[in-house]
C-alpha cells in the first residue's frame, strides 16, 4: 500500500513540476503571445497582414533587447563580484601581514621587558637565582 502511495505521489509531483516549469505554456509569456499573433495573422485578410507581421517583428525585437539587457546585467554583476572578491582577498592578505607584524613586535617587546626584569635584577625570584 505504501508503494502505491509513493508512486502516485511521484507521478503527481512529476506532472505538477512539468506543468509549472513550462515556460512556453505560461499565460503571460512572449511565446504564447507570438502564437496568438500568428493565429490572428492566418485569420486576417491579406491587406491587414503586414501590420500584424510588423507587430510580430516588434515583439521579437523587444524580446531580443530584453535578453541582451539581462545578459549585459549578468555580465556586469559577475564582473563586479569578481572585483569585490579580489578586493576582499587583497584586504585579507594585508590584514594577515599586519597581524604578523603586530605579533612579532609584541613578542620582541615582551622579550625586552623580560630581559630587563630578570637579568637586570628588577624583580627577584628566589627560584631563578
Amino acid at each position: 500500500m505504501k508503494r502505491i502511495h509513493f508512486y502516485l505521489g511521484f507521478l503527481i509531483l512529476l506532472s505538477l513540476f512539468y506543468s509549472c516549469t513550462s515556460i512556453s505554456k505560461s499565460p503571460g509569456s512572449i511565446a504564447k503571445q507570438v502564437e496568438l499573433v500568428r493565429d490572428l495573422e492566418i485569420k486576417l485578410p491579406i491587406e491587414d497582414r503586414p501590420r500584424y507581421q510588423k507587430f510580430l517583428k516588434n515583439i521579437v525585437e523587444e524580446e531580443s533587447i530584453q535578453d541582451r539587457t539581462i545578459e549585459s546585467t549578468k555580465r556586469e554583476s559577475e564582473k563586479n563580484s569578481k572585483l569585490a572578491m579580489n578586493a576582499s582577498e587583497d584586504a585579507g592578505k594585508w590584514q594577515g601581514i599586519r597581524n604578523t607584524f603586530i605579533a612579532i613586535v609584541s613578542i620582541l617587546i615582551l622579550c625586552i621587558i623580560g630581559y630587563i626584569v630578570f637579568r637586570l635584577g628588577i624583580l627577584k625570584i628566589p627560584i631563578l637565582t
